[in-house]
C-alpha cells in the first residue's frame, strides 16, 4: 500500500521538475504536476501514519488481553484459597456494601457468591450493631489501619438456613494500592461445635458441681451420723480399758478400741478425698517437733508390727531440722497410711522410716522414705496402686485387705502440701516409699555429737531395727559393735528381752564383761518380765519403738531401773488429776456421748451439768451467777434439737458471757467449724473424744481465759 502511492508522486515532481529547466512549457502545466505531486506525497504521509496507530493499538490491545487473563488467573487462585481456607471472606464498602465475597460466605446465607454481590446480601445477626457505632468503629480502622486495637474482634451469632451459628469475627482494614478507595476485609471462623461443647462442658461441670456438693453433703451427714456411735464406742472402750481388769478383758477392750479406730481412719480418709477433690482442702500449719511426730506414729503402730514379730525402725538424719512449720496432723496421716500399708504386706523383716533433707529445685526439701522388706509390687501393680479404691489384691497379698483408700488419699495430700508421693524402683522384694515436701520454715537443734566414743553392742535380732538403731548413735558419735562379737568392755550393751536372760549370764560368768551396763529392748507386752529381769541384773529399759531423748538419757546414764518411755510415767486416767475442780457446763442431746464425757470429768473430779440442747445451754449459762460461780468451761454439740450449737454460742456471747466454751463436734464439714468459731467458740474438739486429750483442756482452763487449743482437724 505504502509503495503504490510513494511511486506516483516522486514521477510527478519529477516531470514538474523537467518541463521546467529542459522546456518552455507553460506555467500552469508546471504548477498542476507540482501541485499532484505534493497531494500524493500527503496520502502517503497520512497513510504511514494510519498504518503506526494501528500497529500500536493491536500491541496495546494484546497486552491487555494478557493482563485480563493473568488477573484472571489471580482471582481464581485467590478464590481458590478462600475457598479451601473454610473461613468467611466478605469485602464491603464503608457503606457496608458487599463489593465481593468468597464461596463459603455465600453459601452460609444460601446464595451464590454473584448473588449476594448483586444483592448485598448480609447476614442475619441476632444481636445488630447500631448503624452509628458500625461507622465509628469503620473510621477507627481506617485512620489507623496499622493499629491493632483498632481492629474490630468479636463473636457473632448468625441465623443461617441450616440453624442458627457461632462465628468468631475479625474486621480489617483494606485500601487499593493508590490509596483511593477503602474497604473492610472480613474474616469469620465457625466456631458452632466449639460453642456447643463449651456449653455442654459447663453444663457437665455444673452437674459435677452439684454432684459434688450433694457427695459432700451426703458424707458429711453420714460422717456425723457414724461419729456419733463411734463416740460411744472408742470412748467407752478406753474408760473401760483404765478400770481392773484381766487379761482376757484387757484384749477383748483393746480388740474393740482398735476395730472403732479403724472406722473412725476409712470415714474420715472419705472425707479427706471429697474435700480435696471439690477444691476446698486447707492445710493448717503449726510449729511442731518433728522427731517427736515421728516417734509418736510408729508408737501408734507399734502393736502391729509387734503382732506380726516383724521390727519396726526410725533413723532421722543429723541435718535434719528439731522443729519445722507445716500441718502435723496429716503429715501424720500421710505416715500412718504409708507405714500402715507396709506393715500389712511384710511378713518377715520389717519395716523402716528414714527422715531426711535434700536441696530440690533450690528449696530445702524434708524426705520421707517407708522401706519394707515384704514381697514387692509388680508392674502392674505399681501403675494403678495409686488410684481410688485400688488395692493388691493378688494371691499373695489378698489377706491384707483395706478398702484401698490409703495411698490416693496420701497421695492426695502429698501434692496439697506442694510435694510428691512416688514409688521407687525396687525389683521384686520389698518397697520404698518416698513422700518429700519443700520445708517453708525450720528450727535447728545443736550438736548431737552426746555418746562421743562410747563403746555400744547390738544385741538385737531384727535387722532392721538393728540397723536404724545403729545409724542413730553412729551419728551421736558412739561406737557400735555388731551382736556376733565379744562385748567385752563395752561401755552399755542394748538387748533384745527374749535375749536378755542369756546376755546376763554371760556378764555374770566373765569378769571383763561385768562393767557392761544392760539396758534391755521390751514390747508393752514384756513389760511384766522387768522385775524378773531387775533381779538377774538388769541396769535398764528401752520401750519399743525406741525414742531418741530416752536412748540418750539411758546411754548417758540419767535413767536407772525405770521404763524410759513418756506414757510410763503418765498417771491413769482414773486418777484425779491435779488442780482445781472445775464446773463443767454439758449440751449434748446424744446419752451415750453425754455419758462418755461425764464418766470421763467425774472421774477426773469434776462438776458437770448436762443439757440437751442449745437453748437449755443458754438458760443455764445465764442462771449460774451472784452467789452461784459460774462454769469455768461449756462443752457444747454442734448438732441437736430446739437449738443447735452455734445459734447457742452466738447468743450467750451476745449476753456478754465470756466463759469458754469448746464445741464436740461429729462434723466433718470445715465450714461448719468455721462458723462455730466466728460465732465465738474457743476451739473444737473432734468426735470421737479422746477422754485423756479432753482432761488436758479442762486442766489448762480457768474462768475468762481462752481455752488455747486451735482447731482439731478430723
Amino acid at each position: 500500500m505504502l509503495q503504490r502511492h510513494a511511486l506516483p508522486a516522486g514521477i510527478l515532481l519529477a516531470a514538474g521538475a523537467l518541463c521546467y529547466l529542459t522546456s518552455p512549457a507553460p506555467p500552469l502545466l508546471i504548477a498542476i504536476l507540482v501541485l499532484a505531486g505534493l497531494c500524493a506525497l500527503a496520502v502517503q504521509a497520512r497513510t504511514t501514519a494510519g498504518r503506526v496507530d494501528l500497529e500500536a493499538m493491536r500491541s496495546r490491545f494484546e497486552e491487555l488481553e494478557d493482563k485480563a487473563w493473568e488477573l484472571s488467573e489471580s482471582e481464581e487462585r485467590y478464590r481458590a484459597i478462600t475457598d479451601a481456607f473454610g473461613d468467611l471472606v466478605v469485602i464491603r464498602d464503608h457503606q457496608n456494601n458487599v463489593l465481593a465475597c468468597n464461596t463459603a460466605y455465600a453459601e452460609s446465607l444460601g446464595q451464590t457468591p454473584e448473588a449476594v454481590v448483586a444483592g448485598n446480601v448480609l447476614p442475619s445477626l441476632k444481636d445488630e450493631m447500631p448503624a452509628k457505632e458500625t461507622g465509628q468503629a469503620f473510621e477507627a480502622m481506617l485512620c489507623h489501619p496499622d493499629d491493632s486495637s483498632k481492629r474490630s474482634q468479636s463473636e457473632l451469632v448468625i441465623d443461617a438456613p441450616d440453624g442458627r451459628k457461632w462465628f468468631h469475627w475479625l474486621d480489617l482494614p483494606a485500601r487499593d494500592e493508590k490509596g483511593g478507595k477503602s474497604a473492610i476485609l472480613s474474616v469469620a471462623r465457625d466456631i458452632t461445635s466449639f460453642k456447643r461443647s463449651t456449653e455442654l462442658d459447663a453444663d457437665a461441670r455444673k452437674q459435677a458441681e452439684q454432684a459434688n456438693r450433694a457427695k459432700s453433703r451426703f458424707l458429711a451427714m453420714a460422717s456425723h451420723e457414724m461419729r456419733t456411735p463411734l463416740n460411744g464406742i472408742i470412748g467407752m472402750s478406753k474408760l473401760l480399758g483404765s478400770t481392773t481388769l484381766t487379761a482376757e478383758q484387757q484384749n477383748y477392750t483393746e480388740a474393740l478400741e482398735r476395730s472403732g479406730q479403724s472406722l473412725l481412719h476409712l470415714i474420715e480418709g472419705m472425707l479427706d478425698l471429697t474435700t480435696i477433690e471439690a477444691g476446698r482442702f486447707v492445710l493448717r500449719p503449726q510449729w511442731f517437733d518433728l522427731g517427736s511426730l515421728l516417734e509418736d506414729t510408729l508408737e501408734l503402730l507399734h502393736a502391729q508390727a509387734a503382732e506380726k514379730d516383724i521390727g519396726l525402725g526410725l533413723y532421722v538424719a543429723p541435718q535434719v531440722p528439731a522443729r519445722v512449720r507445716s500441718d502435723g496432723e496429716r503429715m501424720r496421716q500421710v505416715l500412718i497410711n504409708l507405714v500402715g500399708n507396709a506393715i500389712k504386706f511384710t511378713e518377715t523383716g520389717g519395716v523402716a522410716v528414714e527422715c531426711e533433707t535434700a536441696m530440690q529445685e533450690g528449696a530445702e526439701t524434708l524426705i520421707l522414705r517407708i522401706r519394707d522388706t515384704g514381697p514387692g509390687l509388680s508392674e502392674e501393680d505399681r501403675v494403678r496402686i495409686f488410684g481410688e479404691f485400688e488395692r493388691v489384691d493378688d494371691q499373695n497379698t489378698r489377706h491384707a485387705g483395706g478398702a484401698g483408700l490409703g495411698l490416693a488419699i496420701s497421695r492426695a495430700l502429698a501434692e496439697q502440701f506442694g510435694g510428691l508421693l512416688e514409688l521407687e524402683e525396687t525389683g521384686p522384694q520389698g518397697s520404698v516409699f518416698t513422700f518429700s515436701f519443700p520445708l517453708e520454715d525450720a528450727e535447728y537443734a545443736h550438736d548431737q555429737t552426746l555418746l562421743e566414743d562410747h563403746d555400744i553392742a547390738l544385741v538385737v535380732e531384727n535387722p532392721v531395727e538393728r540397723t536404724c538403731l545403729a545409724r542413730t548413735l553412729q551419728d551421736r558419735g558412739a561406737v557400735i559393735r555388731q551382736p556376733d562379737t565379744d562385748f567385752s568392755g563395752c561401755d552399755t550393751v542394748l538387748v533384745d528381752c527374749d535375749l536378755a536372760p542369756e546376755t546376763l549370764e554371760k556378764r555374770r560368768n566373765d569378769p571383763a564383761k561385768q562393767t557392761s551396763r544392760i539396758c534391755v529392748l521390751m514390747t508393752a507386752a514384756q513389760k511384766a518380765q522387768w522385775p524378773q529381769l531387775r533381779e538377774a541384773g538388769a541396769d535398764a529399759w528401752l520401750t519399743r519403738p525406741v525414742r531418741a531423748a530416752s536412748l540418750e538419757a539411758v546411754l548417758a546414764g540419767k535413767v536407772e531401773d525405770r521404763p524410759a518411755s513418756p506414757k510410763d510415767d503418765q498417771p491413769a486416767e482414773d486418777t484425779p488429776v491435779a488442780g482445781p475442780k472445775r464446773r463443767v457446763l454439758l449440751a449434748e442431746d446424744n446419752d451415750i456421748n453425754a455419758l462418755l464425757v461425764t464418766a470421763a470429768l467425774s472421774k477426773a473430779g469434776h462438776d458437770v451439768m448436762r443439757v440437751h440442747n442449745g437453748a437449755e445451754a443458754i438458760r443455764q449459762s445465764a442462771m449460774r451467777g451472784g452467789e452461784e460461780p459460774g462454769y469455768d468451761l461449756i462443752l457444747m454439740d454442734m448438732h441437736m434439737p430446739v437449738m443447735d450449737g452455734v445459734q447457742a454460742i452466738a447468743e450467750i456471747r451476745r449476753q456478754k458471757n465470756t466463759v469458754p466454751i469448746l464445741v464436740l463436734s461429729a462434723d466433718g464439714v470445715a465450714e461448719n467449724r468455721a462458723a462455730a468459731l466466728a460465732a465465738g467458740a474457743d476451739g473444737c474438739l473432734s468426735k470421737p473424744i479422746d477422754p485423756a486429750e479432753l482432761l488436758a483442756i479442762v486442766a489448762d482452763i480457768t474462768v475468762g481465759e481462752d481455752t488455747g487449743q486451735s482447731e482439731a482437724a478430723s
